[in-house]
């Protein structure tokens, strides 16, 4: 399992993407906001499309939901990072990373 700062420097060694506070939350963006997490905890939200949300989703809806407004009907997906394995972990950051790079 992944650790936060393993998953910032994953982030930060993708092509053009910067480190930059969104309110209270560490983000990462290329073109958009794909990733962002709130200090001292093991939850992170990307931005998927509704489709990738199911598909990523469905083996794990404990680990891996909507986030719990409007935003989760657009894509933003919750993560509990420390329950998920590395490779499904930076399949998923990889896909926001594309749609936020398009």
């Amino acid at each position: 399992m992944m650790t936060f700062d393993e998953i910032r420097t994953f982030c930060l060694s993708l092509e053009n993407v910067i480190e930059k506070p969104h309110f209270d939350r560490t983000a990462f963006r290329s073109k958009r906001i794909f990733l962002t997490h709130i200090p001292e905890t093991y939850h992170i939200n990307v931005k998927l499309t509704p489709k990738d949300q199911d598909l990523f989703s469905l083996p794990n809806k404990s680990v891996i939901y909507p986030v719990t407004n409007k935003w989760g009907l657009q894509g933003w997906t919750t993560i509990e990072f420390n329950q998920l394995d590395d490779e499904t972990l930076i399949q998923i950051i990889e896909t926001a990373y594309q749609i936020a790079s398009t």
